[in-house]
């Protein structure tokens, strides 16, 4: 496979895994969406991480983790880093000036799952590329069963990105 055909391959395998993504996390929100819209997420470890970007926005520092809110005296420090909250936080922030606080976080919980799962699609495709040849590939993202769930936005879907890209590497 030449440098050419290798690029074209992982575009297009690219493109699919984005609109598959796409198309699955626009179901699962439009299934989900009494709950989705109230900004109800599915556990408390979303509802955290949701509301530890909102802190930091709100002026909390970067390197300060901890929830105020929780326990006694100085809070409880969270065991999550602030890289993943980047951009989330970053749809929030842009988006909030135009379409409101709300609908900020409500794209921010819907696009942020949907880039990971994107991510996870593609990676899955380019194992079994390497791995199966072109007729695994074809059918590699079928098989790979979703933590990428809007409303889902906790460190295990980063933890499964972080693994596959080291499979990759």
């Amino acid at each position: 496979m030449d440098l050419v055909e290798f690029r074209r391959t992982r575009l297009g395998d690219a493109l699919c895994a984005f609109a598959l993504a796409t198309m699955l996390c626009a179901g699962w929100a439009w299934r989900d969406w009494a709950a989705l819209s109230a900004l109800q997420l599915t556990d408390t470890d979303d509802m955290m991480r949701l509301q530890q970007i909102r802190d930091w926005i709100a002026g909390q520092g970067f390197a300060d983790l901890a929830q105020h809110r929780l326990g006694w005296g100085a809070g409880l420090e969270m065991h999550w880093s602030r890289l993943p909250d980047l951009l989330p936080a970053t749809f929030i922030v842009s988006l909030t000036p135009v379409v409101g606080r709300h609908w900020a976080e409500l794209v921010a919980v819907i696009a942020w799952p949907t880039l990971l799962f994107a991510g996870a699609l593609c990676l899955t495709t380019r194992i079994a590329r390497v791995l199966g040849g072109q007729a695994i590939a074809r059918t590699a993202p079928l098989s790979r069963r979703s933590p990428f769930l809007p409303r889902r936005s906790s460190c295990p879907d980063e933890s499964t990105i972080t693994a596959f890209r080291c499979f990759c590497c």
